[in-house]
């Protein structure tokens, strides 16, 4: 049913500035939600049609306007929202409208009522319910919002059905625009190598449909055949076969025997689900294409296990690079089953390598892009994984660029986020859902800026400074992106003029379509930041206070006013320095720490569930070591986190890395050591996929021609 008749169906008033297009059953314009409070009268007493309420939407704000009570000329009008007051006032007579912005998306009612000048008569109220529909904002720049090959042909389904339940009346350049947008893309989708032509051709049709230029087929596509749905480790994988008619499809899964519910919609007839938790799961496919719907095609059911985290050994290191380059940086990104991309600069370009976990070898080193450095990284949970990197444009300016690796396709797309104007540091955080927020500094430290990807849109063309920099010493900077019920935030910790270390939070708001930093205020007096966390709603940055005989470590969580209430997390009865904490979405998270002014030098762990933290778990430094350096932390959907340290030997080999795993069965249990060939050099990079698995790369501090400068090992069954 197409939205016109779904609200003459749920007995709604269609108001003005809504037609039918020429030659098809649907609105002309259908980019932002509207919702249409029944006409009926208003007061009682006034029975002229024209005096019907009505409610009007965009994604903004939403207005309530009521013609002029003839009946009434000094009237005051009093209006309710689900029953609290809104606006009392005099109308005089004439026309008025109220702002309805704080109406969430969903059902609502509004009640009307009016009293005459002497307030003698009081009318009773007209109530009556509308529903505001999905909100998708700011799509009048659908040009760019469509352009190929900045919205993947899968991420079109989303985006379509969205449009087919949102309602509007648009103005006729914000039209004619929205609707060249679709143009352009049902033009440009067929040029598209990644998808079979009949689909190429029915999202193209949608896109017409979309842009009034095509009347819908009398017949809806037939039901998806052939489901197969094949479990993995916290995952299912479906594959289907559909008629060659459909654009997009509508996924539904059922948990443990439920009702079917929603899962999302996708273009394409192959689509993974994950993370899942361990039940037994059923889907079923529903066919979409301009406006109309299949009947559900065939079940099929599958059981989803735990990821295997009885795997101790981690692989034998593997160098990076030639072990005479003479300068060389890293980044490493882990995504489900073990396969690891591990990315490194030589000075001059940026290289891939792969690890395949199923095959337990490594790839040759494929280069990415011929001029590059400092490379940064990070992996959603389906497997997309983002690289950014730096270009020296003139002496201390740098370009900055950005890769996506589709985990559908194996490509590679590369965009140029800052030509010119970019400093030496950068940073790229990824949250589970395949969203990503990059960050980078401007020449000198000048300034901080950060774009946000969004999956199914790209990178957002605005650029967002941090407030109130300024002598900016970039490195170490953290950062984590975490998506939230009406857009993402973001934690960053960073140092600041040399000593000072500030933390910012960063809001970007789906409704409004804009992003903001908080002014940076101290993490923690003297202290040191090592880290950022998000999850459950919290967002935390963690911290080392390294003065002489105060050492301590915890962490910060920021406050509406943009202060920091700090918390101190290691044991208070040993100084602390080093330090790395995690969370997940679920709200568990952990904390690990080295001791200070003792020997040996122990690591220390803490874990984070139901709100509260765990006692501290010694984790390192056994009888054969002088001491235990450098932690760091990550988790997983499920609660498994991994601690790496690296352990300084009595005797030879003198240097290892070594690592516990944490599950809420088993709480903390050791990892075998990495025997190291040099020093390591600061802290591992320590990355986890989704399933338990995990990668740390290290930089050694070998002499030049003796072992290579950076190593990755794996750990993975």
């Amino acid at each position: 049913m197409d939205g016109l008749r779904r609200l003459a169906a749920a007995g709604l008033m269609i108001g003005a500035g809504c037609t039918a297009g020429a030659g098809r059953d649907h609105p002309d314009s259908l980019l932002r939600d509207r919702a249409l409070v029944n006409g009926g009268p208003g007061p009682v007493s006034v029975a002229s049609p024209a005096n019907a309420t009505r409610v009007i939407g965009n994604e903004a704000a939403l207005a309530v306007t009521y013609a002029p009570l003839s009946t009434l000329p000094a009237a005051t009008v009093q209006i309710t929202l689900d029953g609290s007051p809104l606006y009392q006032g005099a109308i005089s007579g004439q026309p008025g409208s109220v702002d309805l912005s704080l109406a969430d998306p969903g059902a609502h009612t509004l009640c009307f009522t009016a009293t005459d000048a002497a307030g003698a008569a009081d009318y009773l109220p007209t109530c009556d319910s509308f529903q505001r529909l999905i909100d998708i904002a700011n799509l009048a720049d659908l040009t760019g919002r469509f352009a190929v090959p900045v919205l993947p042909h899968y991420a079109a389904a989303t985006l379509f059905a969205d449009l087919e339940q949102a309602q509007t009346a648009l103005s006729a350049g914000e039209t004619a625009q929205a609707h060249a947008g679709l143009i352009a893309y049902a033009n440009a989708i067929l040029d598209d190598s990644t998808i079979p032509n009949d689909q190429a051709r029915a999202l193209r049709d949608d896109a017409l449909w979309l842009a009034g230029r095509l009347t819908p087929p009398s017949a809806a596509p037939s039901a998806p055949t052939g489901l197969v749905a094949t479990a993995g480790i916290s995952q299912v994988t479906l594959s289907w076969s559909g008629d060659g008619t459909a654009a997009w499809y509508e996924l539904e899964r059922s948990v443990n025997g439920g009702a079917f519910t929603t899962l999302g919609t996708w273009s394409g007839t192959r689509y993974t689900d994950a993370p899942l938790a361990e039940a037994a799961y059923a889907f079923r496919i529903v066919a979409h294409a301009q406006g109309q719907a299949s009947a559900p095609g065939s079940t099929a059911a599958a059981s989803v296990s735990l990821p295997d985290i009885t795997q101790t050994a981690w692989t034998a290191p593997q160098g990076l690079g030639d072990q005479f380059a003479f300068s060389l940086t890293a980044a490493i990104a882990t995504v489900r089953g073990g396969d690891t991309y591990a990315f490194s600069d030589d000075g001059q370009k940026i290289s891939v390598t792969k690890y395949f976990a199923s095959a337990k070898s490594w790839s040759q080193p494929a280069v990415l892009a011929a001029r590059g450095l400092f490379p940064a990284a990070g992996a959603d949970a389906a497997g997309n994984v983002f690289v950014t990197w730096l270009t020296l444009a003139n002496g201390p300016v740098y370009s900055y660029y950005a890769a996506r690796l589709d985990a559908l396709t194996g490509a590679w797309d590369t965009t140029l986020l800052e030509s010119n104007t970019a400093g030496e540091y950068s940073f790229v955080t990824v949250e589970p859902g395949g969203a990503a927020l990059a960050v980078w500094e401007t020449p000198g430290g000048a300034s901080t800026h950060s774009r946000l990807y969004l999956p199914g849109t790209g990178w957002l063309p605005v650029e967002v400074a941090l407030a109130g920099q300024g002598n900016v010493a970039f490195q170490p900077f953290y950062a984590t992106l975490v998506a939230t019920g009406s857009g993402y935030s973001a934690v960053a910790a960073w140092r600041q003029s040399g000593t000072q270390f500030l933390g910012s939070v960063y809001t970007w708001s789906s409704t409004t379509q804009a992003g903001s930093w908080t002014s940076p205020q101290p993490i923690q007096t003297s202290a040191i930041a090592t880290g950022t966390a998000a999850g459950a709603g919290q967002l935390w940055a963690s911290w080392y206070i390294g003065v002489s005989g105060s050492e301590t470590s915890g962490i910060s969580t920021p406050n509406p006013d943009g202060s920091w209430t700090p918390m101190t997390l290691n044991d208070q009865g040993v100084q602390s320095s080093y330090s790395s904490v995690a969370l997940n979405s679920s709200g568990q998270g952990a904390f690990v720490y080295s001791t200070d002014h003792e020997s040996p030098v122990r690591i220390f762990a803490r874990t984070y569930a139901n709100g509260a933290w765990g006692a501290p778990v010694q984790l390192g430094a056994g009888a054969s070591t002088s001491g235990s350096r450098y932690p760091a932390v990550r988790i997983d959907e499920h609660g498994t986190a991994i601690a790496t340290w690296f352990d300084f030997l009595k005797a030879a080999p003198y240097y290892s890395a070594g690592s516990a795993r944490f599950t809420p069965q088993q709480s903390w249990r050791p990892l075998d050591a990495v025997v190291l060939q040099n020093a390591p050099h600061q802290s591992a990079l320590l990355s986890m996929g989704p399933d338990g698995t995990a990668s740390m790369a290290w930089t050694s501090n070998g002499r030049f021609g003796q072992g290579p400068p950076v190593v990755v090992s794996v750990l993975a069954p």
